[in-house]
């Protein structure tokens, strides 16, 4: 085991090989945190890009829509990760008027809570692979604007 140079109240810093500035691998990790901010409009099918920039922001522009997952399949490729693997995303309704969105599911995807997001709030999700083929999304609550 390594330790860094850089001491605190605490003792030293264990300083670990092959790691980004948020102490994950690239490699083999889904995300390093929220890297962008990903602006969508209207009704549509999410890509794994979008899910592990870490933050969308979503106008439904003009009613109440559906925001639909990407497949299991789609995700776990771009993650590039194995099963208990997960990472946060914060979903904005960025909408102007009382227009809903609603997060549903796609093939080997599992929801779990409630996915509704209501104008000028945020859902945060947990999305976890379960296995090879399927994976979990919760849902965390919701915060308002």
């Amino acid at each position: 085991m390594n330790y860094s140079n850089n001491s605190s109240e605490m003792g030293y810093l264990q300083e670990y090989s092959s790691v980004t500035e948020n102490g994950l691998n690239p490699v083999d990790t889904v995300s390093t945190g929220y890297n962008k901010i990903t602006s969508l409009s209207g009704a549509l099918t999410l890509t794994p890009a979008d899910l592990v920039s870490g933050l969308i922001v979503h106008d439904p522009a003009g009613g109440a829509i559906n925001s639909t997952l990407p497949t299991a399949a789609d995700l776990i490729k771009a993650m590039r990760s194995s099963s208990g693997t997960g990472f946060y995303v914060s979903y904005k309704n960025n909408a102007d008027a009382n227009e809903v969105i609603t997060i549903v599911t796609n093939t080997g995807m599992t929801l779990h809570g409630t996915f509704t997001i209501a104008q000028n709030t945020t859902r945060n999700l947990l999305i976890i692979q379960r296995n090879d083929t399927e994976v979990d999304v919760y849902s965390l609550g919701q915060i308002a604007h």
